[in-house]
């Protein structure tokens, strides 16, 4: 007498079976589960990030269920800090890991003057205009979706805000075709608690990013990261006026669609950073032309949507033509 048959699709013939022949379903525990159950427990994590990283875990499991394969990076992540054992390693061995595949130019590097206990420390700035024609050139998706989704949207912005105060002899209006070439952009600075949070000691970091106003996104996307700078080490008068004058220097050759001719602290044409990069190849130097020639895009600054006093830096507003400055 052969086996016995039993009837239905799959899964009722796998239930009939497992109560005819007693079997019981293996109930596995993840570690993974565990953790965020307790990272949750403890209000480390929302409810939301625990069921999002849970589903990423899940999609996991079913791609290699499907493909039979390892994950390379999981596995990687997975073993630095010697897999945990020395924990001081960790942040070191995922910087490493990380930085291999990071699309984002090299910083700029300059010393910025502190408090005399600290002096004049090197400092690590992500200029808006190499960001720019970086993402141009390595990031065209991005691009696209953060920056310039195309003509059409630049010309309903400009159009909508068309009769503005502060358009009215703004230099933009110069640029023939402006309203399909112009991409606005606005420059943001933000306070954040990074030690002591919630209590009168508290120490704050001043976050400096800059993103296009016809971009899409989410914000962690979109807002490009410029600089940080801890509160309690500015030098009055001299930390954020060296930052600001950089900055603007920074967002001028931006606005002109031209690659810096000059130092930002010196008239003397020559390469701007001391840090020798691909940045300051001349391939890259007709990238940026070609973006502003051919694709007929080039960005401005509001000087009057900064949320920061230019005349208390003493600061020229050197975005503007030279004939119209501080008029906006």
């Amino acid at each position: 007498m052969g086996p016995k048959k039993f009837k239905g699709g799959k899964r009722q013939r796998i239930e009939q079976m497992e109560k005819e022949y007693g079997y019981e379903k293996k109930t596995l525990h993840s570690r993974l589960a565990l953790h965020l159950l307790t990272m949750f427990a403890w209000g480390v994590m929302s409810p939301q990030t625990v069921q999002q990283l849970a589903a990423l875990a899940m999609a996991d499991i079913n791609m290699v269920k499907k493909d039979d394969e390892d994950f390379e990076d999981l596995t990687k992540l997975a073993s630095v800090g010697s897999h945990g054992v020395h924990k001081n390693n960790c942040h070191r061995d995922i910087l490493q890991y990380a930085s291999s595949f990071v699309k984002l130019q090299n910083p700029f590097y300059e010393t910025i003057p502190f408090k005399d206990k600290f002096g004049d420390q090197l400092q690590a700035i992500m200029l808006p205009h190499e960001t720019f024609a970086y993402m141009h050139d390595n990031c065209p998706d991005a691009f696209k979706a953060l920056i310039c989704p195309g003509p059409d949207i630049l010309e309903d912005f400009w159009t909508s805000v068309d009769g503005h105060p502060q358009l009215v002899e703004h230099p933009v209006r110069d640029r023939d075709g402006y309203k399909r070439q112009a991409i606005p952009i606005q420059f943001h600075g933000d306070g954040v608690p990074t030690t002591g949070r919630g209590k009168i000691w508290v120490r704050m970091l001043t976050m400096f990013s800059w993103a296009s106003m016809v971009g899409s996104g989410k914000t962690t996307d979109a807002q490009l990261y410029i600089y940080g700078l801890q509160d309690r080490l500015t030098a009055k008068g001299a930390t954020l006026k060296t930052f600001f004058q950089i900055l603007a220097w920074s967002f001028k050759f931006l606005f002109l669609g031209t690659w810096p001719t000059h130092p930002w602290n010196s008239d003397t044409p020559g390469p701007y950073s001391y840090t020798s990069t691909y940045l300051c190849s001349i391939l890259l130097f007709r990238s940026l032309f070609t973006l502003f020639y051919f694709c007929f895009t080039f960005a401005l600054f509001f000087v009057l949507l900064l949320r920061f006093d230019f005349a208390s830096t003493g600061i020229q507003p050197i975005l503007l033509k030279e004939e119209k400055q501080g008029k906006v």
